[in-house]
């Protein structure tokens, strides 16, 4: 019963529905068709069951179908859209073919249902044309357009929106208006937007701010409106926007103007007075009524001259500027060196200027005074005149002034035949100071000095910062070397006594080396003074330093000796008039050579120049860098030609400086130059003295820890000469000891050290080196002893590298 329900309910659904509906056999012979079917095919309430389709359908239009007809009758549903003649006009309709099966899957007929949708279609072309007529408006205004969710989003923009923000449309469309509005004005946006939603608007303008994508400010004029659904629920809004920038800059440019005009007399550092034609008072500035005493109301009309009361440094008047500017029309200038006298009587140094004013036809209408108080500036001019001949850090006179006074005193002791001294004070130990404690430290000891400088010399006596740790010191009046000498004792002795600074170093020692030159004994003229005074000085450091020293002849041969070696030495650098020399170091167990030392030469004029010459004044002038670049770079040449021969086991022992050592850069350095030659680290060995060791700096300690983690060998040289200490031989990467030379005689005493040298060096597992060997009897004793190598004129002396070579495979023990 169910089931004939259901088919009967199906049958009449399709005879009676808005549609039209026909069912047709394979041979497309209509078994069954509703009302609409009829009518559709031109034949009103006729029953045209039985009727074979293609007599019911045109020809043209069944070669149009009949691909779909095929399509379904194989069991494939089809659907299309057709858009044909039909009675008066175009129908268009959608077809859709349903294949029926029976039990075994055959087709056994079609379900054809055709709905008519010409009706929908014009409705939709309307709808088309009035929405591309707005999207033509909408994209193509000249001013910003925008349509907006109710939410806040974008939801279409046009072109001149993006050009005005500065975003392109997809941006846009990702972001809510407010996150572009100025937050000074979304406020009042959100209000209207509340009243233009719940109805109380139909839609509202505003003068808002946007923020474009670059940070800029954009001013505009927006417009909205609301589009809502049939039942007056809002769906969207549409805004407008105007961009009116270029208006508002220009009113706030010409807003700002005014209040500069404003602003500016109010505020300005200088004063500033205006008057009329005949110089009668018109207005004055907060400045200018600070700097006069009178105020706006009691100068007004008041002669300029009586309010802007100006003196000379003799209380002398001096003329107004403004009365000659009014009377030439020109801009006129107060004289220098001025005193503008208050109306309580209080002078201040000013400056001004004078100038007319002029209506458009070129009248003069009145005139303008500008002054200022020049107070700050002349105090700022004395400061530097006194900057610019004394040093800022400790106060005292600099070299300019020191030597106009020194030329001074000479002028006048020549015509009165009068003697004075020049002394040259160099502080001891200050670049270790400066090395370990930082330049703060090292300033507060040259303060600390300078202060003791002065309470050791004279009344009328000069003390001068020559050039950092540098002072001279000028004694215009001396009765003979017995005043020079006891200015110099109680310089010296003042040096002696421990800084204690004020930051957490604490204590520093440091001393003083003096070097003297008297007049006329000395030099006749400032320049030979001031070289005596400075060749004792040298003289002094040279021989031991924290004491004085007067000039002698002897001195200028030495000074002149010293010049000669530094140009010798500068001239070599530059021609690289240098060679390496190879002493040979000698295994003491089968008499092998293990390694070589390099020693440095200079050839000048074909002869040999040695290091004791020259190397103190490379490390004097600083030279001693360009002069360690050359050793390691042609040592390292050097082993690697050695590198592919007999030799390639032999290690290269360089001879480093403690002024090498505070390079921050060093270890760097130095294994660039390794990269360079493509040489392993552990071929060459850096020879460091004991005394250099124990006195060595954080900074130093450092760059040796640095040279040894890169793999080169670290020799400890005159091992016993340095104040030996066990903790820093066990903390630093030491791996080889060399006992000096003094301590290789046969004497009883100088065996004994050896013999302890030796034991603690195997004791910390280090390579144990005796220098100066000249005897077999000094070479069997330390054999005795167990000493590891050898190195002497036993063996050799330092040789070209070819000698090194021919005399490799010696055996030198025997």
């Amino acid at each position: 019963m169910s089931g004939t329900v259901t088919q009967t309910t199906l049958v009449n659904a399709l005879e009676k529905g808005p549609f039209v509906y026909g069912y047709i056999d394979t041979a497309m012979t209509l078994l069954r068709h509703n009302a609409p079917a009829a009518d559709w095919l031109g034949q009103p309430g006729q029953n045209l069951v039985g009727t074979s389709l293609q007599d019911l359908v045109a020809r043209d239009v069944m070669e149009s179908v009949g691909p779909s007809l095929a399509l379904a009758l194989a069991g494939e549903t089809q659907e299309y859209e057709r858009s044909a003649p039909h009675g008066t006009g175009t129908r268009t309709s959608i077809s859709r073919y349903i294949p029926e099966c029976d039990a075994s899957g055959a087709v056994i007929g079609l379900h054809i249902f055709v709905i008519d949708i010409t009706d929908q279609k014009e409705t939709e072309n309307e709808a088309f044309a009035l929405r591309e007529r707005f999207r033509g408006a909408f994209h193509h205004a000249a001013i910003g357009m925008a349509v907006v969710s109710i939410e806040g989003r974008f939801l279409s923009v046009n072109a001149s929106l993006c050009k005005m923000l500065g975003y392109t449309p997809e941006e846009l469309l990702e972001v809510d208006f407010k996150d572009l509005t100025h937050p000074d004005d979304l406020a009042a946006d959100l209000a209207n937007l509340s009243q233009l939603l719940e109805g109380a608007l139909d839609s509202y303008t505003m003068e808002k701010r946007y923020l474009s994508k670059s940070g800029g400010t954009i001013y505009a004029i927006l417009s909205v409106t609301v589009a809502r659904t049939t039942d007056g629920a809002p769906l969207h809004l549409v805004g407008q926007i105007q961009d009116i920038s270029a208006r508002k800059i220009a009113e706030d440019k010409l807003f700002r103007e005014h209040e500069m005009a404003e602003v500016t007399l109010l505020s300005i550092g200088d004063g500033v007075i205006t008057c009329d034609p005949e110089g009668g008072v018109v207005y004055l500035n907060p400045v200018a009524q600070g700097l006069t005493g009178w105020s706006n109301e009691a100068a007004s009309g008041l002669p300029i001259a009586t309010i802007f009361d100006v003196r000379d440094a003799e209380d002398h008047t001096v003329p107004c500027p403004m009365s000659e500017a009014l009377e030439t029309g020109r801009i006129v200038a107060l004289q220098a060196n001025s005193l503008l006298v208050s109306k309580d009587g209080l002078r201040v140094p000013v400056e001004d200027s004078a100038a007319p004013i002029r209506d458009r036809s070129g009248k003069v209408v009145g005139g303008v005074l500008v002054f200022h108080d020049v107070s700050h500036q002349r105090a700022m001019a004395i400061k530097l005149e006194f900057l610019a001949h004394h040093d800022m850090l400790t106060e005292l006179p600099n070299r300019a002034l020191f030597k106009d006074r020194l030329a001074m005193t000479l002028w006048a002791n020549r015509r009165e035949d009068k003697k004075c001294a020049v002394l040259f004070c160099d502080l001891d130990r200050f670049k270790s100071i400066n090395d370990a404690h930082g330049h703060a430290a090292g300033d507060e000891v040259l303060s600390e000095l300078a202060l003791r400088l002065k309470k050791s010399v004279r009344d009328g006596d000069t003390v001068c910062r020559w050039a950092g740790d540098e002072f001279a010191i000028l004694l215009p009046e001396v009765s003979s070397e017995r005043d020079a000498r006891m200015v110099a004792s109680r310089i010296v002795e003042s040096a002696r006594t421990p800084i204690y600074l004020k930051s957490s170093v604490g204590r520093v020692d440091v001393g003083v080396s003096v070097g003297i030159g008297m007049f006329p004994e000395d030099g006749m003229d400032a320049s030979s003074l001031l070289a005596a005074a400075d060749a004792a000085l040298y003289e002094v450091k040279r021989t031991g330093r924290n004491r004085f020293a007067f000039h002698h002849e002897g001195l200028n041969i030495l000074t002149r000796e010293r010049a000669r070696q530094e140009a010798q030495l500068r001239e070599a650098l530059l021609t690289e008039a240098m060679e390496l020399h190879y002493q040979p170091r000698v295994s003491l167990k089968d008499g092998s050579i293990t390694g070589v030392e390099a020693l440095v030469r200079l050839r000048i004029k074909g002869e040999l120049i040695y290091p004791d010459e020259f190397i103190a004044i490379a490390e004097d002038t600083g030279l001693i860098h360009d002069l360690s670049r050359w050793v390691l770079r042609e040592a390292c040449r050097q082993s690697k030609k050695w590198k592919s021969g007999p030799l390639r086991d032999v290690l290269v022992a360089i001879n480093m400086s403690p002024m090498r050592l505070r390079q921050p850069d060093l270890s760097e350095e130095i294994a660039s130059v390794l990269l360079e030659f493509d040489l392993e680290p552990s071929r060459i060995e850096f020879e460091i003295t004991e005394t250099m060791m124990a006195n060595a700096t954080q900074e130093c300690s450092h760059q040796i820890h640095a040279l040894s983690d890169l793999g080169f060998k670290l020799s400890l040289d005159d091992f016993g000469t340095g104040f030996s200490n066990l903790a820093y031989l066990r903390s630093l990467p030491v791996d080889t000891l060399k006992i000096d030379r003094s301590f290789v005689s046969l004497t009883e005493g100088d065996m004994t050290i050896a013999n302890a040298i030796i034991g603690l060096g195997a004791s910390f597992g280090k390579t144990i080196v005796a220098e100066g060997i000249e005897t077999r009897e000094q070479e069997q004793a330390l054999i005795r002893l167990g000493c590891d190598e050898g190195q002497g004129f036993l063996y050799s002396k330092a040789v070209p590298a070819s000698r090194i070579e021919e005399m490799f495979g010696t055996v030198f023990v025997h």
